[in-house]
């Protein structure tokens, strides 16, 4: 051995020739060193570096190339060398040298590279020192292109390429954590440059995303301990361009997919590169394993997305497959077998959707989702359009104007989906995002939307779909305006007849008569009307209750926006049908209708058409009490709403036919002056004093029916009712002009007499309250002594009638116009007193009660009357 280390000091110590033959005896030397005992540890790790040292100064005149067996140098010297040394110099040594003779033998270095790379994860990659990482670099460089060069002539597909390199793999990313902490991102940034990105980045990122796939499976997305464990594969993703990472994010879901995939379907057979192992399988629950690789992949590509930097940005296409398979992560068909369920991955996909959409561009947004509808993939497609629902009201003005053309493409793209193939939740989507691009409209998009009118009114008219078609109806009448007047009329009936049939009928479908309403509203003619008008009274009719919110709101709409001309002459026209009927609501919603109508509706319109519309009321006022109180209220409720637009020369003839169809009738018809009573009170409660004038009309009738009463000619109670309550309102609003006491002389003592009238048993008891309210209102109006006295005495003569109840209600109606009016009667407490008198001894006790009541009214206003 000493003559041995003699010869390779001169060998080391000169210049040798580039011959193989040389470095083939030289190797063959230092592995009979290797198997030798005898010598000393340190004169071998001597020799073998001096051998070493002339290998490489023989190799390094090696120009030209030759066409080697792996059997010819013999590189499995080396890495026994480096397997047994325990002289970091000598391994180190034996590295480079291996790394320079790749050059020369490298399928010689094919056959080795496995145990080289084992030891040099578990000997060398710990080493915390500038040299051993120098070491571990230049090795890489050598050896792994000869690997990868090997890998891609073996395999073609890149899921082939990566399983078939996993093992290689596999050696670096399971020795991550022997590399000191600050040198790990250095050593696989640079691993993966020299591997080469674009083919090896996914497979390396996976595995170092699986090595963590248990840890952050248990945690919550937001958890800090999530991002610290994905900090090593993001810092080596983020080492490359941004096309380059969206490449490879793109890959890790299509992995994601495929474990997914291995769960829903056990039984099909389809290549993974995370693939379990059986030792795994083993341990914990095979769907276990993958569900949590499949939402690490996911979880993973979530916290990795960045908004890209200037000047490196990925192309749409690239885009558009990330959120396409994004989109098949989170459209998975999630079955009911607990051991089948991938809930955390489409959960996990959908937040990393969000994110992707967070941090991405508009317009790439725009031409991503068009690129994934064009992919023929349904789920793809419905998932797009689903995000294109939700995402694009987001979208600034600015921006959605850049986007009209690509919006345009997606429209006629979606307008090939309403095929009769198409399955129902492609068609909903395709619906919902055909809604939000014509709430979102912008000019030029006008036409596009239009061509789709067919296709949404023949799902409608098919009833396939039919919800989601007036989704997507509903706003395009506001949007494309007069475009639609082609389909106008098919529109209208299509939509009657689908709220008709009453199934599953949305609020958009009543949104399609508003916006028809609000854009062409010129262009709604009788026939479209009358189908709204009786839409509405046969809803009315077919409900108990009062009719649906929106239903109210498409009467009201239609009143307020459709041509009076045209909306008025229907209404009288519609009126003969509804009367044959009999019905009470139908009656009731006709003059709801028409009260709206009328409401709304200019002067000049209801000047035009006022003789049909009284010939309306009056008939209505004669079927009134068929109809009931309610319809009788409505229909006074329309008449009022007709009379509100009238100037006094309409309103006088108007009034004065009222009143001669109500009075001067050849027949006596208590139920018209009842219907007219009803009427004036109600104009009473609206205009107030204005309506007093037209009393002059009904003071000798009042009169005349009022004497009736007290001979007892008449005894109708409703009647009575009316026209004490119509007298009484107008006493109440009267501000002096009408009211005079010459008038007041002709309507006391009818009224007085009264009195007389209530405490017939025929009678309503509630008269009495309506008898002493309206001589309230008469001493309200009288400035005339003589008539206070008159009314006063006349009152008070009641209280001698042989009937107790009448004495009873003359002191109970004397007592409230005491207490009321008590300054007015201050003049007459003297004879007020002599009737109270009286009254005090009657043999009733509660006239007797009542004349002390009376006494205390006087009382309070004359002081005591005793002396009196």
């Amino acid at each position: 051995m000493p003559r041995l280390g003699l010869f390779v000091e001169v060998l080391a110590a000169r210049s040798l020739p580039g011959s193989l033959d040389l470095i083939s005896n030289l190797l063959e030397t230092l592995n009979r060193v290797l198997q030798s005992a005898t010598a000393t540890q340190a004169d071998v790790n001597y020799i073998e570096q001096l051998l070493m040292s002339a290998i490489e100064n023989s190799a390094s005149k090696v120009v030209e190339i030759p066409n080697l067996s792996p059997s010819v140098i013999r590189l499995e010297i080396l890495v026994e060398l480096i397997r047994v040394s325990d002289n970091p110099q000598t391994f180190h040594q034996a590295l480079l040298l291996m790394a320079n003779l790749t050059r020369l033998a490298p399928d010689s270095v094919l056959h080795n590279v496995m145990p080289v790379f084992t030891f040099m994860g578990s000997n060398v990659f710990h080493r915390d020192d500038t040299y051993s990482f120098k070491v571990v670099q230049q090795t890489v460089d050598s050896i792994v292109p000869v690997m990868v060069a090997s890998l891609k002539r073996a395999h073609t597909e890149p899921l082939d390429l990566y399983v078939g390199s996993k093992d290689f793999l596999r050696v670096f990313t399971d020795a991550a954590n022997h590399i000191p902490r600050h040198r790990r991102t250095n050593f696989f940034a640079h691993l993966t440059d020299v591997l080469g990105s674009e083919d090896f980045l996914p497979p390396v990122s996976m595995l170092l995303v699986e090595k963590v796939a248990n840890r952050v499976a248990r945690r919550d997305s937001g958890d800090s301990e999530i991002q610290a464990s994905f900090s090593l594969p993001t810092a080596v993703l983020q080492h490359n361009s941004t096309s380059v990472q969206i490449r490879a994010l793109t890959t890790l879901l299509h992995e994601s997919k495929r474990l997914a995939d291995r769960i829903l379907h056990p039984d099909t057979v389809q290549p993974t590169f995370l693939e379990v192992s059986s030792e795994e399988a083993s341990n914990t629950a095979l769907t276990t394993i993958l569900r949590r690789r499949s939402q690490a992949l996911i979880l993973f590509v979530g916290y990795a997305l960045k908004p890209a930097a200037p000047g490196s940005t990925a192309s749409k296409e690239e885009l558009s497959r990330l959120v396409g398979a994004l989109i098949s992560l989170a459209t998975l068909q999630v079955g009911k077998n607990p051991e089948r369920k991938v809930d955390e991955i489409c959960q996990a996909a959908r937040a990393c959707l969000n994110k992707a959409l967070s941090i991405m561009a508009a317009s790439d947004f725009i031409n991503g989702v068009l690129s994934m509808i064009e992919s023929g993939d349904e789920l793809v497609q419905g998932g797009a359009l689903d995000l294109l629902s939700e995402r694009l009201s987001q979208i600034a003005d600015k921006t959605r104007l850049a986007v009209v053309p690509i919006i345009a493409k997606i429209t006629v793209v979606i307008r090939g989906l309403f095929t009769p193939e198409a399955n129902e939740p492609l068609t909903r989507s395709a619906y919902k995002a055909l809604r939000s691009i014509a709430l979102t409209m912008c000019p030029g998009e006008e036409s596009c939307l239009t061509e789709a009118l067919p296709l949404i009114l023949g799902s409608i008219k098919g009833r396939t779909n039919a919800t989601a078609a007036f989704a997507a109806l509903a706003p395009l009448p506001t949007k494309i305006g007069p475009r639609i007047i082609p389909h106008f009329r098919e529109i209208i009936a299509e939509t009657v007849a689908t709220i008709r049939e009453g199934t599953s009928v949305s609020e958009d479908a009543y949104s399609v008569f508003h916006g028809l309403l609000i854009s062409i509203p010129t262009f709604w003619g009788s026939s479209e009307i009358t189908q709204i008008i009786t839409l509405y009274v046969d809803h009315c009719t077919s409900t108990s209750n009062s009719p649906s919110q929106a239903m109210s709101s498409l009467a009201k709409a239609l009143a307020k926006r459709a041509p009076p001309n045209i909306l008025i002459p229907a209404l009288v026209d519609l009126w003969a049908s509804f009367t044959a009927s009999h019905r009470m609501e139908r009656y009731i919603a006709y003059f709801d209708v028409l009260a709206r109508t009328l409401r709304s509706a200019a002067r000049p319109a209801i000047l035009e058409h006022l003789r049909s519309l009284f010939k309306v009321f009056l008939e209505s006022f004669d079927l009134a009490q068929a109809s009931g109180s309610e319809g009788e209220a409505k229909a006074i409720l329309a008449f009022q709403e007709l009379v509100v637009k009238l100037n006094e020369a309409a309103f006088r003839p108007l009034f004065r036919r009222l009143y001669d169809w109500a009075f001067a009738s050849d027949t006596d018809d208590n139920a018209k002056k009842i219907t007219f009573c009803h009427i004036y009170i109600a104009l009473l409660d609206f205009f107030k004093g204005l309506m007093n004038p037209y009393m002059s009309f009904l003071l000798a009738p009042f009169v005349e029916t009022l004497n009736a009463y007290s001979t007892g000619a008449s005894d109708d109670q409703s009647l009575w009712d009316g026209i004490v309550e119509t007298l009484t309102k107008s006493l109440s609003c009267d501000d002096g002009a009408f009211w005079r006491d010459d008038k007041l002389r002709q309507m006391a003592s009818p009224l007085v007499q009264q009195i007389a009238v209530c405490v017939k048993s025929t009678v309503d008891s509630r008269s009495r309250s309506s008898i002493q309210d309206c001589l309230v209102a008469l001493v309200e109006n009288v400035t005339d002594d003589m008539l206070l006295k008159s009314i006063n005495l006349e009152v008070l003569m009641h209280t001698r009638a042989d009937d107790a109840r009448l004495r009873l209600l003359a002191l109970t109606c004397s007592e409230k116009l005491w207490k009321v009016h008590g300054g007015k009667l201050l003049g007459f407490a003297a004879e007020t007193t002599t009737f109270i008198a009286e009254c005090s001894e009657d043999e009733n006790d509660m006239v007797v009660r009542e004349s002390f009541k009376l006494k205390d009214a006087v009382e309070s206003v004359a002081g005591n009357i005793n002396g009196l």
